[in-house]
């Protein structure tokens, strides 16, 4: 027992330096999980509501469905792990009361729609067209806690810059992930040329926007050196995760699409 507790005791010695940093790594890393998978929901929600949907009802009810019932799982391990880990930010929490609440209204939008587009009789536009505003202004609505956690303040009217570069980042994320995930089921759609345009689109206004937001970091934080390395990163992430979409590899651009999110959100 005492050779047990002893072996204890220097793994604990070991792991001690390393907490902060395993503690940062496992909330940014279910962060990352649900910026990715919820922009996948947002964007089908998004192309559902033209008048001739770019991706039908039966393909979203037979590829994406499963998707749901995990995604909102990696935001509560998220929000867990934030106020568990760093019990500092509560307080700082009660700030954002307006905005989440704001946010919380548009996913009840949002579930109204879902519960119109898949479970009404007959196809209805209306409830498409509510699930997809419901899909979009909640996350742009949701944008404003980083907007808060830069700056210390809520969004504000006129938009700041930081909140246009920030509107523009998760707005053309949602698209560039979605069109790319989307267009890996093109055998049953056939809406392929206009969902590589989407991503090709959104992977521009994604560089613009990750940039703009950046920019902001080096009077924040020191050396600045640090954002310009971040953004070159995801320079060259997206430029070859749009190569391989014209090469017609739209599931490995969407992971490589992946990979420029995670490393917005790991190096902000």
């Amino acid at each position: 027992l005492s050779d047990k507790g002893a072996h204890h005791t220097r793994m604990m010695e070991f792991l001690l330096p390393y907490l902060p940093l395993i503690a940062y790594v496992l909330v940014l890393l279910f962060i990352t999980l649900y910026a990715v998978l919820s922009s996948i929901e947002f964007g089908i929600a998004a192309f559902m509501a033209p008048k001739n949907p770019l991706v039908s009802r039966s393909d979203v009810e037979r590829y994406f469905g499963p998707a749901w019932e995990a995604t909102n799982v990696f935001l509560i391990f998220s929000m867990v792990g934030l106020v568990m880990f760093f019990p500092s930010v509560v307080p700082a929490l009660a700030g954002l009361y307006t905005l989440v609440s704001t946010a919380l209204l548009f996913f009840l939008l949002r579930v109204l729609g879902i519960f119109g587009v898949f479970y009404a009789e007959s196809d209805n536009r209306i409830f498409r067209l509510m699930f997809a505003a419901g899909s979009l202004l909640a996350p742009l609505t949701l944008s404003g806690v980083f907007n808060y956690a830069l700056t210390g303040m809520l969004p504000s009217f006129p938009p700041s810059t930081l909140l246009w570069a920030l509107w523009g980042t998760v707005g053309s994320a949602i698209f560039m992930l979605s069109s790319s995930f989307v267009q890996h089921i093109g055998r049953v759609t056939a809406s392929a040329t206009r969902l590589l345009q989407i991503e090709l689109a959104a992977s521009g206004v994604f560089l613009l926007s990750a940039g703009g937001v950046l920019a902001f970091f080096p009077s924040l934080i020191e050396p600045g050196i640090a954002p310009t390395i971040v953004f070159l990163v995801i320079v060259i992430v997206t430029v070859l995760a749009v190569m391989l979409a014209e090469r017609h590899h739209p599931f490995a651009s969407f992971l490589v699409h992946a990979l420029a999110v995670a490393t917005l959100i790991f190096g902000a």
